[in-house]
C-alpha cells in the first residue's frame, strides 16, 4: 500500500477491510502520509453512522 504512495509526491489509497465496513483512506502530501478511517454500508458496523471520515494521524514518509 505505501509503495504505491511512494512513486509520487501526492496522491490517496483506498484499502477496505472486506466484509467489515470499514476501511482505510492514505493521503500523501511530499513528506507525510495522512490515515483516514473510512465507514461504509457494506458490513457489520454495529451502530457507527455512515458515511463517515475520521482523522487518525499523520506519518511521516521516510523513503
Amino acid at each position: 500500500m505505501i509503495h504505491d504512495l511512494s512513486n509520487e509526491e501526492k496522491g490517496g489509497y483506498k484499502y477496505w477491510l472486506t466484509g467489515t465496513g470499514f476501511g482505510l483512506w492514505m493521503e500523501r502530501n511530499r513528506r507525510t502520509l495522512k490515515a483516514f478511517l473510512k465507514v461504509d454500508n457494506l458490513g457489520p458496523t454495529q451502530g457507527v453512522s455512515w458515511p463517515q471520515t475520521v482523522y487518525v494521524g499523520t506519518v511521516p514518509v521516510d523513503e
